[in-house]
This record gives C-alpha cells, sequence and structure tokens, in this order.
C-alpha cells in the first residue's frame, strides 16, 4: 500500500500582526530606552532566524517515518514518474516499484510505503544521504561520484543525454543522407538487393531457353497458343493491364515465358518502389530535424539544463574541451534573469525545460533521451520540439538507496528488480510508455 505525501510548501511569516506605537512613560522609558531598544533588536533576529530554520526544515525531502513503511522520493519526470494534480503517481519507475513491493509485503518484510514529492535532484540527494527518505524513485543516474555518498540499486534502464530543439518546417539534408546511408548499407539491405540482381539474371536465362523456338522461327510458323494458355490468356491480359505491364509478354506464345515476364517485372517494380519508399522516408524524416550538434557547438548556444543533473557535468566537460570559453558556464536559475547571449540555465524539471525552449528562452535542452522523446510526443509539445537519436553519454538509472535502508532490503529489492527486468512483462510495461523500438534485443 501507497500513500502520498503533499508537495512541501513555503512557511508563513513570523510576527505578521499589527504593531502598537509605545508612548513615553511605558515600560522602556527613561534609561531603559537603550536596554528595550537592544531587547527588540535581538527579538527580530531570533524570529528571522526561526524563520529561516522552520523555512529550511519545510523545504527537505523528509518523509514521515512511519514503522513498517518505506518513504519513497518521486518528482514528474515522465515516463519514469507522471504526477498530476488529484491522482495517484503513475509511470514506468512507480509501476516496477509497486510490483516489487507487492513481493516486499507479501514476505512480511515491509507493510507498505509513502510517496513523498521532492522536485529538485539536490533535494533527493540531501535526503538520502542524511536518511530523510528510504528510496528515490525518480530517474537518477548511476555514477562514480554518487555512488560515493549513498547507494543505488540494480540498473534497470540504459538511456542517455540527448539534446532537445525547437521543430522547424526545413529539411536538414545532412539527416537525410545520414538515413539514406544507413538504410542501404544495412547487412540486409545489400543480401537483399545482390539477390534480386541474381534472381534477375536467373530469369533472363530461364525466359531466353523458354522463348528460344518461338524466336528461331518466323512469325507465320509458329504453332498456335496451347489450350491452357487460350483458357489463360484473358486473366493474364488482366493482369497485364491492370499492373501497366501491357506489351510485355507479347513476344511469344509459351505461357511459361509471359509468367515469367510478367513476374520479373512486377519483382522490377516493387523494388523500384522500395527503393523510392527509403528515399521518400528519408527526406519525410529530415523535416523539421536539426542538422548534427556538435558538443562545442552547445557552448555558443543558449542551453538548459537540469540542476545537479548529469547534463550539468556534460555540458561543462564541453566548455572545458573548447577553446577560448570559461571552465565552468556558471548556470543560474531561468528564474534568474533570461539570456541574452550563449549561457546556461537550469530548472527542475525537463518540462519547464522544454516550455522554455518553446518560449525561446533557450536554444537547445539537455536531457535525458527517454524523457525528452516522451515529452516531445505529448500534446503540449509535438510539433514544437525536436529530439535527437543520437545519445552523447549512455547513462544506466537506478533508484537511489537511502542510508536508513538496511542492506537487507536493499538486497531483496535487488533481487525482486533483477526478478522483474527478466520478466516478459517488463518489456511489456517499457514498450507502453516509450514505445516497441525503445527495447533493444539485449
Amino acid at each position: 500500500m501507497s500513500r502520498v505525501t503533499p508537495r512541501p510548501t513555503s512557511a508563513g511569516r513570523i510576527g505578521s500582526g499589527p504593531v502598537k506605537a509605545v508612548r513615553g512613560g511605558g515600560p522602556c522609558a527613561g534609561v531603559l530606552a537603550a536596554l528595550c531598544r537592544a531587547l527588540a533588536v535581538w527579538a527580530v533576529v531570533t524570529a528571522w532566524a526561526a524563520g529561516a530554520a522552520v523555512g529550511a526544515a519545510v523545504a527537505r525531502c523528509d518523509g514521515p517515518r512511519e514503522p513498517g513503511f518505506l518513504d519513497l522520493g518521486v518528482a514528474h519526470a515522465p515516463p519514469f514518474v507522471i504526477l498530476e494534480d488529484g491522482a495517484p503517481p503513475t509511470g514506468l519507475s512507480v509501476e516496477l516499484w509497486r510490483r516489487v513491493e507487492t513481493g516486499l509485503i507479501e514476505a512480511g518484510r515491509i507493510e507498505g510505503s509513502h510517496f513523498v514529492i521532492c522536485d529538485a535532484i539536490e533535494q533527493q540527494e540531501q535526503a538520502l544521504t542524511d536518511g530523510g527518505l528510504d528510496l528515490v524513485l525518480a530517474p537518477l543516474t548511476i555514477t562514480p561520484e554518487r555512488l560515493l555518498s549513498y547507494g543505488f540499486s540494480r540498473q534497470y534502464f540504459l538511456s542517455g543525454l540527448t539534446i532537445a530543439a525547437r521543430h522547424s518546417n526545413e529539411i536538414a539534408f545532412s539527416h537525410a543522407l545520414e538515413v539514406l546511408v544507413t538504410t542501404l548499407f544495412q547487412p540486409g539491405t545489400l543480401r537483399a538487393v545482390v539477390l534480386f540482381l541474381v534472381l534477375n539474371l536467373v530469369l533472363a536465362v530461364m525466359i531466353k531457353w523458354v522463348l528460344r523456338d518461338a524466336r528461331r522461327r518466323p512469325e507465320e510458323d509458329r504453332a498456335p497458343p496451347g489450350r491452357l494458355l487460350t483458357l489463360v490468356d484473358p486473366y493474364l491480359e488482366a493482369v497485364e493491364r491492370t499492373l501497366g505491364l501491357k506489351g510485355i509478354g507479347d513476344a511469344g506464345f509459351n505461357l511459361a515465358g509471359r509468367a515469367l515476364e510478367m513476374f520479373m517485372a512486377i519483382i522490377g517494380t516493387a523494388l523500384s518502389a522500395a527503393l523510392l519508399g527509403v528515399l521518400t522516408s528519408a527526406f519525410v524524416s529530415a523535416i523539421g530535424q536539426s542538422d548534427r550538434v556538435d558538443e562545442l557547438d552547445l557552448t555558443d548556444e543558449r542551453v538548459g539544463i537540469e540542476s545537479h543533473s548529469t547534463a550539468q557535468e556534460f555540458l561543462a566537460d564541453a566548455y572545458e574541451a573548447a577553446a577560448g570559453k570559461p571552465d565552468d558556464p556558471e548556470c543560474r536559475p531561468l528564474s534568474a534573469a533570461p539570456l541574452a547571449g550563449p549561457g546556461c540555465v537550469t530548472e527542475v524539471s525537463a518540462d519547464k525545460l522544454l516550455e522554455a525552449l518553446v518560449a525561446d528562452e533557450v536554444d537547445r535542452v539537455i536531457g535525458d533521451w527517454a524523457e525528452l522523446t516522451y515529452l516531445a510526443g505529448t500534446g503540449r509539445f509535438r510539433g514544437k520540439v525536436t529530439v535527437e537519436q543520437k545519445v552523447y553519454r549512455s547513462e544506466p538509472l537506478g533508484w537511489g538507496y537511502g542510508s536508513a535502508l538496511t542492506q537487507d532490503l536493499r538486497a531483496r529489492i535487488d533481487s525482486a528488480l533483477i526478478q522483474q527486468i527478466r520478466h516478459g512483462g517488463w518489456r511489456r510495461l517499457a514498450q507502453r510508455y516509450l514505445g516497441s523500438g525503445s527495447i533493444a534485443p539485449d
């Protein structure tokens, strides 16, 4: 059983009631005035410090810590975690957890779990380190640096960093050429072309052999068509006219010759149509695509990333490798100020970054391939955002383990996670959210 803990809210102001003026003759009159003023200043400072402490506590992502229940950190990161007002969390990671949780409850290891909404990655990491959360189901990339601070579950998904840009109606010819080269030089495509050429030569030899007698004799000396050809001739005539092959088989009266010629013509037409289809598909898929972006080109653009994400590390590496650029892009929150030129801004979620992309507040968004691809297909961003299929850096995703989670529970969760991933239902679950092309054979 899972419960949802509401989002943390900002602390209310302290000491906001009306203040009455104190006239002469009051307790602060005379020699005590200086002391009273000092006490008043001390009270204000104390109240401000208390308010700041309360605000900091509220901003934390700590769970209710109910005995027998696990506290799970979630953030809106579709398709892994989907949060909608008035509805329980859903998504790939959440549904996977529910299957694992069922086994833990049946084994008597836990009674249930609480979902704690925690939007920012830095808050999730702080809660894992301090023991405020037992797990974080929002997708976290497993990195050596993070493993030094908190643990991870077994990898349940392999994604990667990619780039999103605004959609345009221009044709990216470099993308079309890449599609053509990739398609035509696939091993299966080459085998099909070679097989067709060999078959074409064999059929040509067979037709020549079948029609050898008819070509040797004059037209008036040729034997009349046989009974079988007479019976099927109207049907062959209909097929030839329907397919536009009239005239191909008129050279001979032999049924086998006409059938072979028709077969060759149909195969040739099919191959031509297939090649035309590949060419058309390449150019259609290139409409709205942007040219491939080199990592170093990102240093000359306005880039949006999630705060404290691996995308921020990726961009920092690009700045460090670029000549004449600072080593640190010095990313700042998008709400602070819009970018007038090349630079980096941060947001807490990918959907907010895509909103900024559509609004022309940034030129590119770096983020998780699965998340950006899913969001680009939703109603808000369909036809407005294009996501590159190239992955710039592979990223294994896992659940973060909090310091309070026992080693026994970690081992049981890992074991259950492996069983779920090896089960056929996991493949169907992933395909339901990401499509059939999201799961590789391995």
